[in-house]
């Protein structure tokens, strides 16, 4: 199964709306900066400012030895790379986050 596009922005635009309150009530001062997508070939980049939020699989398959199904949400290892371990998935609704992104194991 190939996870689209809308499908990933219908996500973002929830959780955009879900942490926001939350982020101006710790930071009234700071401006929110809303989360957004940027594809590649096997995941997609989320993004909030200029910095990786999260990455989320495009689809099933094999990343740093472990097996990764669509819709994986998995915190950055780096700004081109996702860590090993995914943190939830957004498909079926168990992909745990707060405004700073994906939630340690």
């Amino acid at each position: 199964m190939e996870l689209s596009r809308e499908q990933v922005q219908e996500w973002v635009d929830l959780i955009n709306a879900e942490l926001k309150p939350e982020f101006e009530q710790q930071f009234g001062r700071l401006q929110w900066q809303p989360i957004t997508i940027d594809g590649g070939r096997k995941w997609f980049r989320l993004m909030r400012g200029t910095s990786a939020w999260a990455f989320v699989a495009k689809g099933d398959c094999q990343h740093k030895g472990a097996q990764v199904s669509a819709g994986d949400l998995m915190k950055p290892a780096s700004f081109k790379s996702p860590a090993k371990h995914a943190r939830g998935n957004i498909m079926e609704g168990t992909a745990r986050y707060t405004w700073t992104g994906p939630a340690y194991l």
